[in-house]
């Protein structure tokens, strides 16, 4: 329900009843979505689901020339920045070096990490908290507690709902201030340009004038 491929889809007995965004062949040949047409799945993602990958599979996948963050991001459905980076923090490992230049031990430490952070998320051991940027508006609401963020920058919330209210109230609020400015800056550069366009052509007339006595001069 989000994104730029969101849709809402009626089915019955595999096929498409109605949809809100129809989909024909012109714009996918593999999967088109509009009445009368058998309903597909969505391609299975190609990234791997963190909750149910093993610390076999884990290593495996550790063969690309990415630093740590990068990897994670690249590998697991679900891993944003702000989780990749508390992943790479709890396992204390260099964070700018490669992930195929890690050693065996060094991969079993950040599997620890990971297998640590997923755990405590399916036990829904969990605290929620919004990322403030260094001018104190919102930027991100995470589900950890992020050691590297400042403590000033991070507002904690008893409940997701609070953080997420919290959190759009502000981002919308700022939004809609940022518009109101542009719509009034707008209006106050055209009205510049014109004032400046004005005084060009005065200054023009100006530089006229001063030679009016010498043409007057020239006509008598």
């Amino acid at each position: 329900l989000t994104g730029r491929n969101s849709n809402m889809i009626l089915t019955k007995n595999e096929m498409v009843i109605d949809c809100l965004r129809r989909i024909d062949i012109t714009q996918n040949r593999f999967r088109q979505i509009s009445p009368g047409e058998k309903y597909n799945l969505p391609p299975a993602p190609k990234k791997k689901n963190p909750f149910s990958v093993g610390k076999d599979e884990f290593i495996q996948l550790a063969r690309t020339p990415q630093p740590v963050i990068d990897w994670l991001r690249g590998h697991f459905i679900g891993i944003g920045k702000l989780l990749a980076q508390k992943i790479a923090f709890d396992s204390g490992l260099d964070l700018d070096k490669k992930i195929s230049h890690h050693d065996e031990d060094e991969m079993k430490i950040l599997w620890n990490a990971f297998s640590q952070i997923f755990k405590r998320l399916s036990h829904h051991d969990v605290t929620y908290v919004i990322i403030n940027n260094p001018d104190g508006k919102p930027e991100s609401i995470s589900c950890l507690d992020l050691p590297f963020i400042p403590e000033d920058q991070k507002l904690h919330y008893p409940n997701l709902n609070s953080a997420i209210k919290s959190f759009f109230s502000a981002k919308l609020g700022t939004e809609g201030t940022n518009r109101e400015l542009h719509k009034i800056s707008s209006v106050v550069n055209r009205a510049l340009e014109k004032l400046r366009q004005r005084e060009k052509k005065i200054e023009e007339d100006l530089r006229k004038s001063e030679r009016a006595e010498e043409y007057k001069r020239f006509g008598e």
